[in-house]
């Protein structure tokens, strides 16, 4: 999917995975162009609860953030920036359901990975299973795999019960062509 260097945050809890959403919002808010983030992780990784957290980072309520599994996108808008605050237009967009190129283009992928951004407006494209149609992905897409992070946890902190209804720690590995500045993880990077 990529050919550029990777970031890795290890031991996110949900605390961790806040920080590393306002991170990544904080970077995205500097690129002037659209932006698209394939989420990549098995079900119940936490790639809606990230995407959920990008969303809070530009003032969209938690709680107005659904998942897009049977609509197959939600768009949210918000604003990020202190004294020169830049609108920022999410879509969320979930590529699980979708069978083919065929109706990968039906479903409007093409066009709305073709948004134009400009300088006080961002366009983001969160696309959870964006590794079935790698392929029509940017080529300068952010890619973001969540795994459980079975490495670094001890056997009594792994998940006991269904993925996605507990805090335990994941690790999220950040790869791209254009992989920006600004992610590393001040306390695990690799």
């Amino acid at each position: 999917m990529t050919n550029g260097n990777a970031i890795t945050w290890n031991q996110l809890d949900l605390h961790r995975m806040s920080v590393f959403a306002n991170r990544l919002a904080g970077v995205l808010a500097d690129r002037s162009e659209t932006t698209a983030v394939g989420l990549v992780g098995t079900l119940g990784a936490g790639k809606t609860q990230l995407t959920t957290l990008i969303a809070r980072s530009i003032g969209v309520a938690s709680d107005d953030v659904t998942s897009p599994t049977f609509t197959l996108a939600q768009h949210y808008r918000g604003s990020i920036g202190g004294d020169a605050p830049v609108t920022v237009d999410l879509h969320h967009v979930d590529a699980y359901r979708i069978a083919d190129e065929d109706e990968w283009f039906e479903a409007g992928m093409e066009e709305l990975l073709d948004t134009s951004a400009s300088q006080d407006h961002r366009v983001w494209i969160f696309v959870e299973w964006a590794d079935r149609f790698a392929d029509w992905m940017p080529d300068d897409t952010l890619w973001i795999r969540i795994d459980w992070d079975t490495q670094s946890a001890s056997p009594g902190d792994l998940p006991t019960d269904l993925p996605g209804e507990n805090d335990q720690p994941r690790r999220i590995t950040i790869t791209g062509n254009k992989l920006p500045a600004g992610l590393a993880d001040d306390e695990s990077a690799s």
